[in-house]
C-alpha cells in the first residue's frame, strides 16, 4: 500500500517491482462522496483546550500517556462501539488518570466522517517508536503501513499526529512531511507544545484541507486503470511474440 513497502518487496524478491508490472494504492481510501459534507468549527475555539482523535485502536497511547496529555490539557477522543469494548481496561485506567480527557464516542459512518473529525485539531496515526535506523532491510510492518485511519482523517482535513522518528524509515512519516500535513512529537509530553503552535498548525490544517481528494480512490482510479492497461497490452504483446516463435 506504499512506496516504502514496495521498495521492501523488492529486497526480498528482486526483480518483483522492476518488472514493471507493480501499481502501489493504498488500499483503505474512501470514494470522494464522502468530501462534501459541511466542515466544523474547532473545539478548541470554544473552550481553549486541545482535541485530538483516535478513530480507532489507540496504539502506542498508554494510560499513563492520557495522564501526561491532561497536564498539558489534551483531549482525547477515542471513536467506535466494538474498540471500546476491546480495550476496556485500558479504558477504565485512563480514566481514573485522566478523568476529565477521555471522551468515548460510537462509531460514525463514511457520511459524518467530515463534519465530526474537522472539529479536532489532530488525529492520531499510530504512535509508535521505530527502530530501523533507516535501513529497508529492518523496517517492521508498523513501519510500512499506512494504518486506514489516514484516510478517513485527512478527509476531514484533520492534520495527522504521530511520533518524530528522526531518520528512520517510516512510510506514514514520509508521506505526511511531504504533504505538509503531519504533526511531530519526540514523546508524549511534547506533544501539547506542538498543538499549541497555531502559525504552524493553521498552516498544516490549510494543507490538510487542500489535499483532502488525494486520499479518496477516485483520485486514483485512472491510474489504477491505466496500469490495468498496460499490462494487459504487455501480456497480449508476449503472447503474439511467442506464438510467432
Amino acid at each position: 500500500s506504499s512506496p516504502e513497502l514496495r521498495d521492501w518487496f523488492e529486497t526480498i524478491l528482486p526483480g518483483s517491482v522492476s518488472n514493471g508490472r507493480t501499481h502501489v494504492l493504498d488500499g483503505d481510501l474512501p470514494k470522494r462522496d464522502w468530501l462534501f459534507a459541511p466542515r466544523s468549527p474547532l473545539l478548541s475555539a470554544s473552550d481553549g483546550a486541545l482535541h485530538t482523535v483516535v478513530p480507532g485502536r489507540p496504539i502506542g497511547l498508554g494510560p499513563e500517556d492520557l495522564k501526561t496529555l491532561a497536564r498539558a490539557d489534551v483531549h482525547l477522543h477515542f471513536y467506535g462501539d466494538i474498540n471500546h469494548r476491546g480495550w476496556q481496561p485500558w479504558i477504565e485506567e485512563a480514566r481514573r488518570v485522566a478523568p476529565h480527557h477521555l471522551h468515548l464516542h460510537s462509531h460514525v459512518d463514511q457520511s459524518r466522517w467530515v463534519e465530526e473529525f474537522s472539529q479536532y485539531d489532530a488525529g492520531w496515526l499510530h504512535f509508535l517508536r521505530s527502530d530501523n535506523g533507516g535501513d529497508l532491510h529492518r523496517a517492521s510492518w508498523d513501519d510500512l503501513n499506512y494504518p486506514a485511519r489516514m484516510a478517513t482523517l485527512a478527509v476531514a482535513g484533520t492534520p495527522l499526529l504521530q511520533r518524530d522518528n528522526g531518520d528512520a524509515l517510516v512510510a506514514t512519516q514520509n508521506l505526511t512531511q511531504a504533504r505538509g500535513m503531519g504533526i511531530f512529537a519526540r514523546d508524549i509530553a511534547e506533544v501539547g507544545d506542538r498543538l499549541r503552535d497555531r502559525e504552524a498548525m493553521t498552516r498544516m490544517r490549510a494543507e490538510a484541507w487542500s489535499q483532502r481528494e488525494q486520499f479518496t480512490f477516485d483520485a486514483h482510479a485512472d491510474g489504477l486503470l491505466a496500469f490495468f492497461q498496460e499490462v494487459v497490452a504487455s501480456k497480449a504483446m508476449r503472447t503474439s511474440r511467442f506464438a510467432a516463435d
